[in-house]
């Protein structure tokens, strides 16, 4: 069980749990917060069910006692910390230098993993396949992702193409029709030309679902997103965390797509496989 899924897990359990536990598992989830002051005599009586039955529903979810499922309970109320990010400065040494983007990289990754909407990426899912022809639009340091996903998007079977040039993606998002979508990546979700590309392809018939920071104004102009915090300055330098996590996702809608479509292996692009072998 991750350290936040405990209460997911006590709402998905509790349909097919017997009525007394299953009352115990309403009572869990209705003031998750006020159980961390209950003894399991005071959660039995509040719960209306027997001492036995509190102990078979501890244990139906893995734990020994009420002791060790308080802590874990007290473990998926904390809130998350926020982002940490360390600077980089003028004199730093290339050690604090390999540090700082390492732990930066990793902290951004499992930030993103805590503040994913799975919800959000099964959609995307289901909206890339259905496309008949998808324009995939970056500007500045995110154009790097949108060739990537042109790539692999590619690799299984869709049609799509990677547009940089921004006249060219304004001419192309103008001639989208119904059933064809506008890709946008976009770290801050404030580039007033990402944001005309959606006005542009919805007046056109077509469809826009972007990758940007969530209640963005793109995020706002687009019929689908997947939100992706910008976990730093996203004006400074290079921001390689926010970029990460784009790239991050262009890998799990190509993997979820493969399995969609029924690829042996989705988290491997059989395509590549006559590349590897061409290696010396």
């Amino acid at each position: 069980m991750s350290q936040r899924s405990l209460l997911r897990t006590i709402r998905s359990l509790s349909q097919n749990m017997k009525n007394a536990e299953k009352a115990v598992a309403d009572y869990v989830l209705s003031d998750p917060q006020r159980i961390l002051n209950l003894t399991m005599a005071e959660l039995a009586e509040a719960s209306s069910v027997s001492d036995p039955t509190i102990v078979r529903f501890f244990r139906k979810l893995g734990f020994d006692g009420f002791h060790e499922f308080k802590i874990r309970l007290a473990q998926d109320l904390v809130p998350t910390a926020p982002f940490a990010y360390e600077s980089i400065h003028q004199h730093d040494t290339v050690s604090a230098v390999v540090s700082k983007t390492c732990r930066n990289s990793i902290n951004a990754i499992q930030r993103a993993l805590e503040d994913f909407d799975i919800a959000e990426v099964e959609v995307a899912n289901a909206v890339l396949l259905q496309a008949n022809w998808i324009i995939i639009a970056a500007a500045g340091l995110t154009e790097i992702v949108a060739l990537e996903a042109e790539h692999k998007f590619s690799r299984i079977g869709l049609r799509c193409r990677a547009v940089t040039r921004l006249s060219l993606q304004t001419t192309l998002s103008k001639s989208l029709k119904k059933g064809d979508l506008l890709m946008i990546f976009s770290q801050s979700g404030t580039t007033r030309h990402l944001i005309e590309l959606v006005h542009h392809a919805t007046a056109a018939g077509g469809q826009a679902i972007t990758i940007t920071a969530p209640n963005s104004p793109l995020a706002r102009a687009s019929q689908y997103t997947i939100g992706i915090q910008p976990y730093e300055q996203v004006e400074v330098m290079t921001p390689l965390s926010s970029r990460l996590n784009h790239q991050i996702v262009v890998n799990i809608l190509t993997t979820t797509m493969a399995m969609t479509l029924g690829v042996q292996f989705p988290d491997q692009l059989s395509a590549m496989y006559s590349w590897i072998q061409d290696k010396i």
